[in-house]
């Protein structure tokens, strides 16, 4: 499915103005980076003048993006708002050849977080749950978005009531549908890069915990 780019803010800003709205104590904000890793395409991938690729993939590559999390009124759950953004190269497996394209890679997810206390008061575990879509954009083609779910674990250590620090380990699984392209050919070549497969990527994280 395609989706422009105004398309995906809208629906982020939609996101953060519901998140304001929700009665809610102690908002967390958090601004991360991190290292994205994995992403293997298999399908019927003939493009670049009929050269046939049995695989493609994504290089692992920095990423960036932020949460918010939004604790409910009860329990040791929060409604998580996350969003990542990669960009990164896509490669064809073959050696010396070029790589295939850039594309940018990202993410937008809702779901629950849970924090699990342990000895230390300031430190916690946490495991998220979520769903929703991944974008993949490349130059000079139209973005496609897919559905989405995510499984993360972590833990947060708050040095005081307002700042802390939280490190990720997430895996995204993107599902990509039956025979579908997501990107086509370039350089007057005719085909498509397919896939019908799921999208298995990794992520780990370090972000800046804003309580608020």
């Amino acid at each position: 499915m395609k989706l422009p780019r105004n398309a995906r803010l809208a629906g982020l800003s939609c996101l953060l103005l519901l998140a304001a709205s929700l009665p809610a104590a102690a908002v967390e904000l958090i601004p991360m980076v991190g290292w994205r890793f994995g992403g293997s395409f298999d399908g019927n991938n003939n493009c670049y003048c009929n050269y046939y690729y049995p695989s493609v993939s994504l290089d692992s590559s920095a990423s960036y993006g932020a949460m918010l999390d939004i604790p409910f009124t009860h329990g040791p759950y929060a409604l998580e708002i996350y969003y990542s953004h990669q960009n990164t190269t896509l490669q064809n497996g073959v050696s010396l050849s070029p790589p295939v394209h850039d594309m940018n890679v990202d993410v937008l997810h809702v779901g629950v977080s849970a924090a699990l206390p342990t000895n230390d008061r300031n430190l916690s575990w946490l495991f998220t749950l979520s769903g929703g879509a991944t974008f993949l954009d490349a130059a000079n083609t139209s973005s496609q978005s897919y559905p989405s779910i995510g499984l993360g674990v972590g833990l947060r250590y708050m040095a005081n009531e307002h700042l802390g620090l939280r490190a990720d380990l997430r895996g995204i699984f993107s599902f990509m549908g039956s025979g579908s392209a997501f990107l086509g050919c370039g350089y007057g070549c005719s085909g498509g890069y397919y896939s019908s497969s799921v999208l298995a990527q990794g992520e780990a994280s370090v972000g800046l915990v804003l309580r608020f």
